[in-house]
């Protein structure tokens, strides 16, 4: 997971907006429908840092690691695009479908290869890193 963090080049906004939904995808367990569907303001990041997320009864929140909290305070001093309440937004302001989602997880693991060849075994799908949230967990060093 580290190797899929640091692949993507960190100059661009891509680059910054990538890692960051991939960590936060990976050390919260969010469903990928629930991630595409965060808005900004979703996020707090206080005592108790957490998001929320769902609608109606079926909202919950979902706390944060001290990683995540970083990286998504660092995340939204980027300007937003549009004026996109998303928290992920594609290039254009919308929301991100899942297959794009898919697809930028699956160029950044393609270009993880290169530093960590295990990789090429596994097959790593948005799935997979919510299911890594109940497993181990990205270091938080």
């Amino acid at each position: 997971m580290e190797a899929v963090l640091a692949a993507p080049d960190r100059t661009t906004w891509l680059g910054r907006r990538d890692p960051t939904l991939l960590l936060v995808a990976a050390q919260t367990g969010l469903r990928l429908s629930e991630l595409t569907g965060l808005d900004r303001d979703a996020v707090h990041l206080g005592s108790g840092a957490h998001v929320r997320c769902g609608k109606g009864r079926k909202e919950r929140t979902t706390p944060l690691t001290t990683l995540a909290r970083s990286a998504l305070q660092a995340w939204l001093k980027e300007p937003l695009r549009k004026g996109a309440p998303a928290l992920f937004p594609n290039v254009r302001g919308g929301r991100l479908s899942a297959d794009s989602v898919q697809s930028l997880l699956g160029k950044h693991v393609r270009a993880a290869h290169k530093s960590c060849p295990s990789l090429k075994a596994k097959s790593v799908s948005p799935h997979v890193l919510r299911q890594r949230c109940y497993g181990t967990a990205v270091s938080q060093s």
